[in-house]
């Protein structure tokens, strides 16, 4: 399972020193979205690719590709509003709805 790094500006030490900066190190948690056997509408928080994504099924963190035609389709659809159309895409900006079919219940986690 891969881990984003995050900075904290502050932390508090024994004795605090005016003006000497202080940092830790520490990692947000995945984001997951629960996905439902269907349709579902999704959005992301940053960017990344269906290739950067992990499904969680029972408990077992899979890779996309591993999992695409047993647990999802491998097509994921952005609607284009100006050509009022479905667009295939594999990559992801923050934000945006996408459209993802899954066979069962899971998480997806990117």
């Amino acid at each position: 399972m891969r881990k984003q790094l995050m900075f904290c500006a502050l932390v508090m030490p024994l004795l605090i020193t005016a003006w000497s900066p202080y940092w830790c190190i520490g990692y947000f948690p995945d984001e997951q979205v629960e996905l439902k056997a269907g349709w579902n509408l999704i959005s992301f928080t940053g960017t990344g690719t269906k290739n950067s994504l992990f499904v969680l099924y029972g408990e077992h963190y899979y890779e996309w590709n591993e999992v695409v035609g047993s647990l999802v389709v491998d097509y994921v659809y952005l609607w284009d509003n100006i050509n009022q159309r479905y667009l295939l895409c594999n990559d992801f900006d923050a934000y945006h709805g996408y459209w993802l079919f899954s066979y069962f219940d899971c998480y997806l986690v990117f």
